[in-house]
């Protein structure tokens, strides 16, 4: 725990000059408003046009509109995927998770995290408490993978429980997401702030050639397979294709999709991702 910690402590730093994963891009108070701005989306139907920032919307060509928080005081919900996929990423997912845990608690946001599989889904309580930091730390240093992913009925909570607009975190490696996930996803994005972290291991392509022996990590099925140079080409490019159309679902429905690659270094990806946002 204690190396889990210093890792975290480490990448905090770099979480808290990313501002805008715990706050929102273009972040800045606006006088007089009694509002904080945190952030610009593209305009959808509906959105009030009295905040449409048009300096924004005539550079890119889109019409764009900002984005307030009530008071300055976000919570933070980090929502991380438990299913068996999860168990060769575990060790970057838990920094991670702890890195934006502890940027929160040093922000002064309220923070929670959530677990999610096809089995179980659990939601913990908000709290601002340093004893329930490190209660939900351990809870992240323990976690227990099992089933496949199934985030739904988390989003699902997040949507029925919270009222005002708050940043929620979801680590995940699903690459196959429901119609039913990318709708509430799309909600999520609308109503709050989201991060999505993608999740994914560049191990899982090193296939070798010959007979070998197999596990689905998700189902636990044995068996056995034998490969060609060009059945190991064919599945590579269809595990990138895969990850690439996962990918540009989720900016589709207006979620830039944050990539990270649990067997390369993870804070080379970090300082790369505060450089992007």
């Amino acid at each position: 725990m204690n190396e889990l910690m210093k890792e975290s402590k480490e990448f905090k730093i770099l979480f808290d000059k990313s501002a805008n994963l715990l706050s929102g891009k273009y972040s800045s108070k606006i006088k007089g408003d009694g509002l904080e701005f945190v952030d610009l989306k593209e305009y959808i139907p509906g959105d009030d046009i009295r905040r449409i920032d048009w300096k924004v919307t005539a550079r890119k060509g889109e019409v764009f509109v900002k984005e307030f928080l009530e008071d300055k005081d976000a919570s933070h919900f980090i929502l991380i995927d438990t299913s068996k996929s999860m168990e060769n990423k575990l060790n970057s997912v838990k920094i991670l998770a702890t890195s934006l845990l502890i940027s929160s608690n040093k922000n002064s946001n309220s923070f929670t995290v959530g677990f999610f599989n096809s089995n179980k889904s659990k939601l913990n309580e908000l709290s601002k408490s340093k004893n329930q930091l490190m209660k939900y730390i351990y809870e992240i240093l323990n976690i227990k993978t099992k089933g496949e992913s199934g985030i739904e009925e988390i989003l699902i909570l997040i949507l029925n429980l919270v009222s005002k607009r708050i940043i929620v975190s979801i680590i995940t490696d699903e690459l196959t997401l429901s119609e039913k996930a990318k709708s509430l996803l799309f909600a999520i994005n609308k109503k709050h702030k989201l991060n999505y972290f993608q999740v994914y291991s560049s191990e899982e392509k090193n296939l070798e050639l010959g007979i070998n022996s197999y596990e689905d990590i998700e189902t636990g099925i044995e068996g056995i397979y034998d490969l060609s140079e060009e059945e190991i080409i064919e599945y590579i490019n269809e595990y990138d294709k895969q990850l690439k159309l996962t990918e540009n679902t989720l900016i589709s429905l207006k979620i830039k999709p944050i990539l990270i690659d649990t067997d390369m270094d993870l804070k080379t990806q970090i300082i790369k991702i505060g450089g992007e946002i």
